[in-house]
């Protein structure tokens, strides 16, 4: 009995104590501390205890995931302390934090760390994507969180491991633009605008730093001195030149401060020029002093390009000075509106520094199979060119969903190494889902290692391609349908058959001494009272012009047909299968797109598809 009273003031006194606790404003904060792995973990990283805060915020996480939930501001911190401080066996943990970050819709808990991170790769986007995101944005929209998502998945150049190479490029590009970019920090990298175009494009080709305007001519000075002086400052300038933006062209991206503004990015020599240096008023006999300082300017340019000669030959030759008012609007418009930078590409890549490129030819086929259900074929060749003659090979078709989340994969080791040939084929009933084909390569000796920055890494051998979105086939069948055009060569003799469903190995590149093989199916075809059907099939084939940017700009087309052929078909059903054969010998090298319609007879229903392909020597 005393037992029993003891036990039960002793439980009495415990929940008197738990209560107490519950109530205690300061026990509440504690319970909340404890639990903000964040902080916690931003208070031993700013006491330089970078593992003691990695260490946190990998609790953090499991925690949280338990729980179906997510903070972005750890996985954002998480993949920044990694790539600073060089932890380069936490790049896998990194990214898959980082992903974590966005995998969860809390959109009105963190908005402002999500817009802060869709500020960041706003500038990543190509022009039509970035207008959009700025759009979300504006509005405070949560579909941010899967446009900085969807964003990522698909720049992986290996979808079929944990680390993504680009992501961590990224975050080392960012870290180094803080540390080498600080005249100011407008950007949303917190640095000045030349951490921005390293961020996208990485290290320039060609730099140049120096202070325009040191070349006046003394004669030229003592002339129009104070005139010339009034508008000259000797402005600081740095000019960085890309050769991968654009096949053939070269793209400048010019930096400084002229009077007046703060340290930034330029649209060209225009812009560090006054422009009332080319006023009525300070006219010196016929000449301005910004055409002086104009030609001064444009001399520290000639390095980088024959557009400056002509430049200044206009301005030498040019004597009135309205003419000279006149080239200077039409430069500095040019320069405002260049479209090699418009239309520039959001961000180039590097990581093939690490990665050797596996060349993914593939043809994708919408299908109907026997039992009119839609299908997709893949069918895809690699090949790991520099990993030598004996390796494994994987190649891997992901199936995403509209948001970029991955549903399954499926993998294939192919038998013959010598074709590297893999085929998929699936049920094709959802057009919103996504597809990546992906392709790695390991080889039997295990030395192929890079040095880069005195580190030795192991080389990767791993391709990627993303697949066009398609709409699955119709099964009504009242209705004409066709299948995917299937271009390439005849397939070799030596070739394992069962690797390829049709008879046509599929390529991009066909070869003069090939003939060009389209392979087609036609479905849901009319019969005649005899039981038999009739169609025919019309083939245009036109070359494409030479790929440059005028000609892309202005959607120019070569209007003249190379070929062009009909033929009829019959067929006792209502589904045909068809291999056409054209002799390309008499062909030009270069580019070309074919259209392919065809006509049932008897119903007079109509289909087109479309196709291209490359000839080569």
């Amino acid at each position: 009995m005393q037992n029993r009273r003891s036990a039960i003031i002793v439980l009495k006194k415990f929940l008197l104590v738990f209560s107490i606790l519950l109530t205690n404003p300061y026990s509440q904060s504690f319970a909340q501390n404890n639990n903000n792995y964040y902080e916690r973990g931003i208070e031993k990283l700013e006491s330089g205890r970078v593992m003691a805060a990695i260490n946190i915020w990998m609790q953090g996480k499991t925690m949280l995931q338990e729980d179906g939930k997510t903070d972005p501001r750890i996985g954002i911190k998480f993949i920044e302390t990694v790539t600073k401080n060089n932890l380069k066996n936490l790049s896998e943990r990194a990214c898959e934090f980082y992903m974590w970050s966005f995998s969860v819709d809390n959109f009105n808990e963190f908005s402002e760390v999500y817009i802060e991170e869709a500020e960041r790769i706003h500038p990543l986007f190509y022009i039509d994507d970035a207008m959009s995101l700025k759009e979300k944005i504006k509005k405070k929209d949560s579909a941010i969180i899967r446009s900085i998502w969807e964003f990522w998945v698909q720049r992986n150049p290996t979808p079929a491991t944990k680390i993504n190479e680009r992501l961590i490029e990224h975050w080392k590009r960012i870290e180094y633009s803080r540390n080498n970019f600080k005249e100011n920090k407008y950007s949303p990298y917190m640095t000045d605008d030349r951490g921005t175009i390293y961020i996208k494009y990485g290290e320039p080709f060609l730099k140049r730093t120096g202070t325009f305007g040191q070349n006046l001519n003394p004669s030229v000075m003592s002339k129009h001195g104070a005139k010339v002086a009034k508008y000259h400052r000797y402005p600081q300038y740095e000019v960085w030149m890309y050769l991968d933006l654009w096949e053939d062209d070269r793209v400048l991206y010019f930096f400084g401060a002229p009077a007046g503004k703060r340290y930034g990015l330029l649209n060209g020599v225009e812009d560090f020029i006054e422009n009332s240096a080319f006023s009525e008023s300070n006219l010196v006999g016929s000449r301005l002093p910004g055409t002086t300082i104009q030609m001064s300017y444009y001399g520290n340019m000639l390095l980088f390009g024959e557009e400056f000669f002509e430049r200044i030959r206009l301005i030498e030759s040019t004597t009135n000075y309205r003419a000279a008012r006149g080239l200077r609007n039409k430069w500095k418009e040019r320069d405002r509106l260049n479209p090699l930078k418009i239309y520039a590409p959001g961000e180039i890549t590097k990581t093939t520094e690490f990665i050797n490129p596996i060349d993914i030819v593939y043809s994708s086929a919408r299908l109907l199979n026997e039992e009119d259900q839609p299908q997709l074929s893949v069918v895809a060749m690699a090949y790991p060119t520099g990993a030598g003659e004996n390796y494994t090979l994987d190649n891997i078709l992901i199936r995403l969903d509209n948001e970029w989340n991955e549903i399954d994969r499926i993998a294939d080791v192919p038998v013959n190494q010598y074709d590297n040939t893999s085929t998929f084929l699936i049920e094709h009933s959802d057009s919103t889902l996504n597809y990546i084909l992906t392709a790695e390569a390991m080889p039997e000796q295990l030395s192929y290692t890079v040095t880069s920055s005195n580190d030795t890494v192991m080389m990767k051998f791993a391709g990627k391609e993303i697949l066009e979105k398609k709409t699955p086939l119709s099964t009504d069948q009242t209705q004409l349908e066709v299948s995917d055009l299937i271009t390439g060569i005849d397939i070799p003799s030596n070739a394992v058959l069962k690797d390829y469903p049709f008879p046509v190995l599929p390529a991009k590149e066909i070869s003069k001494g090939d003939s060009l093989q389209v392979y087609f199916e036609v479905y849901h075809l009319s019969l005649n009272p005899e039981g038999k059907a009739n169609y025919e099939v019309q083939f245009v084939v036109s070359k494409i012009p030479e790929k440059s940017f005028v000609n892309m700009l202005l959607g120019r087309r070569n209007p003249d047909e190379v070929i062009t052929q009909t033929f009829t078909f019959s067929a006792n059903s209502t589904r045909s299968r068809e291999k056409s054969t054209f002799d390309i010998s008499e062909l030009k090298e270069g580019s070309y797109e074919f259209i392919v319609e065809i006509r049932d007879l008897i119903s007079n229903q109509e289909k087109i598809r479309e196709g291209r392909f490359i000839i080569i020597k």
